[in-house]
């Protein structure tokens, strides 16, 4: 799996390469100082994020970095960090690794295969995404990511704590569910595909039988 380092280290979480960078701050107050480095840190981070050519899907998703970074915890399973990378069971990225013929959706005609299709759009999953969107009333897409992923922001919440309790536990439950939709579509396509490449080695080697 060939992730660009930009959406890697974005979905790590991890700030290594720009703290080594050569920040100089000089603040009065000392206890002050760690603080403002993550500030400036993250600005670097942000404004490399936002003009690399890499990793353009996950910046789609995930725009914000500093909002990436206060998420609430987040376990990146192996099939959560594929749709937020690009890079999995999606003809279009096959294609260019020569596993694949091209990059038809093989349960649509649509002509390009990539994840947001898969997820978001191909009509093969939607029951899947069913519940999703019973608790959105309306399809889930790619704009919806960063803000289920990484929960409201605080200025969003309302001042009454019954009120801000209620909704952080609906955006809990809207996580998960959302995990969950990507899980199973992503599984049940591997599983489809690993079939459907078992059934061609098997015709393959009834071909050559029969030479």
């Amino acid at each position: 799996m060939t992730v660009s380092a930009d959406a890697s280290s974005v979905l790590a979480s991890m700030l290594s390469a720009i703290k080594r960078a050569r920040v100089r701050v000089r603040l009065d107050a000392p206890g002050n100082v760690r603080k403002q480095k993550r500030i400036i840190s993250i600005a670097a981070w942000q404004a490399r994020w936002d003009r690399s050519d890499r990793g353009r899907w996950t910046h789609r998703l995930l725009p914000d970095v500093g909002r990436w970074l206060t998420k609430p915890p987040l376990t990146l399973t192996f099939r959560l960090t594929q749709m937020l990378s690009e890079h999995g069971c999606y003809r279009s990225y096959l294609e260019r690794f020569n596993r694949a013929d091209d990059s038809y959706c093989v349960y649509c005609p649509d002509p390009d295969d990539t994840v947001e299709h898969t997820v978001f759009i191909c009509p093969r999953w939607l029951d899947d995404r069913a519940r999703m969107t019973k608790i959105m009333r309306r399809s889930p897409n790619v704009g919806d990511v960063e803000e289920i992923l990484c929960d409201p922001l605080p200025h969003a919440l309302p001042e009454d704590a019954e009120a801000r309790r209620r909704i952080s536990k609906q955006a809990e439950t809207n996580r998960l569910e959302f995990i969950r939709m990507v899980e199973t579509i992503l599984s049940t396509k591997e599983k489809d595909e690993h079939e459907d490449e078992a059934l061609q080695r098997a015709q393959g080697n009834v071909r050559t039988a029969r030479l």
